[in-house]
């Protein structure tokens, strides 16, 4: 059974759900990991409905409720770039009933924050569910036809280009952030609390400018509201090889995104590891890997321990980045 709920009721702060967890956690840690699950999974959603971050949790989560035979329900509890879901996440029991979505976008909102109020490194990693590229993507009423053209439109207008992101300190505000540093232009960055909101507004004309995945906004490309201009790996996409990438007009761009999922710190490793095996299955399965990558989103499903080693090299690369450009989350 798969439930599907976006809370609009914000959690306690993150020092009273850390002491919950304190105190709880020992009793938690210590429930058999052969009866797990006892009860239905919370699978947290740091973003909005709409969004990749939500469509591929959805999806994986659906097949996982069937592998556990318990329901998983989504929630979705957006704002401050994931720093809530993680917050309320990171105060949960350890006992493998409550689950987080992270992204790039969640751990450079932790790389540039002056105090973070939650590390993504003491989380349980279970795996890495996706790797991709974000493409630039504009409103078709921007004449504008690749990167090139984009940037000459921001030089000659400065200050008319809105770029959408699903929060502020996020990986998608990093992306157009360091296009605008490389190229000497000023894009207007529009937060928003999720991507789903963003690709509504960029879809309607609100805004004109997001790095966006194909999974979520190639339906508006078909019907001939958005234009995709270049993709932000260094390479092409094997789903859209006549998309060039942004380092072909700006040299070293180079961005990939990715989704993953964790628990609360201190998770019996018993219990990580039966969800590692159940989710790296599911990805594997030709109607979920295989629709992402038909979209330009490549389904990894990593080791728990590659997945821990991973997220320690990405928090140091993007704080890089973002201290490159001056780009901070205050």
């Amino acid at each position: 059974m798969f439930i599907s709920t976006a809370s609009r009721t914000g959690p306690r702060r993150g020092f009273c759900m850390l002491a919950l967890a304190a105190l709880t956690g020992a009793a938690y840690a210590a429930e058999p990991p052969q009866t797990y699950p006892t009860k239905s999974i919370r699978w947290v959603v740091p973003f909005a409905p709409g969004g990749g971050v939500d469509v591929v949790a959805r999806t994986v989560g659906e097949k996982l409720a069937a592998a556990l035979q318990k329901p998983v329900v989504v929630d979705n509890r957006s704002g401050a770039a994931g720093a809530i879901g993680a917050e309320l996440v990171a105060g949960s029991p350890p006992d493998g009933h409550t689950l987080l979505s992270i992204s790039s976008s969640v751990l450079v909102n932790q790389a540039i924050r002056p105090k973070p109020t939650y590390d993504l490194r003491e989380f349980a990693a279970i795996t890495q569910l996706t790797a991709q590229p974000y493409i630039i993507t504009v409103h078709v009423s921007v004449p504008a036809r690749n990167m090139a053209e984009l940037i000459a439109l921001a030089k000659a207008k400065p200050g008319t280009l809105t770029y959408a992101s699903s929060g502020t300190g996020g990986i998608q505000h990093l992306s157009g952030a360091l296009i605008g540093k490389m190229a000497g232009v000023n894009l207007i960055h529009i937060p928003y609390k999720g991507g789903g909101a963003a690709h509504i507004d960029l879809a309607a004309g609100h805004v004109l400018v997001e790095a966006t995945l194909p999974l979520t906004t190639y339906p508006q490309v078909k019907a001939g509201k958005l234009r995709y201009l270049a993709v932000t790996s260094t390479t092409r996409l094997k789903a859209f090889p006549d998309i060039p990438p942004v380092a072909d007009t700006l040299p070293g761009y180079d961005i990939v995104a990715w989704y993953g999922v964790v628990a609360p710190p201190k998770t019996p490793p018993a219990i990580v590891a039966r969800l590692n095996s159940e989710i790296v299955k599911i990805l594997a399965m030709p109607e979920v890997g295989g629709r992402f990558a038909t979209d330009g989103t490549e389904p990894v499903g990593n080791s728990s321990a590659a997945f821990q080693a991973y997220l320690a090299t990405e928090l140091t690369k993007w704080r890089d980045v973002a201290k490159s450009i001056g780009l901070t989350g205050e």
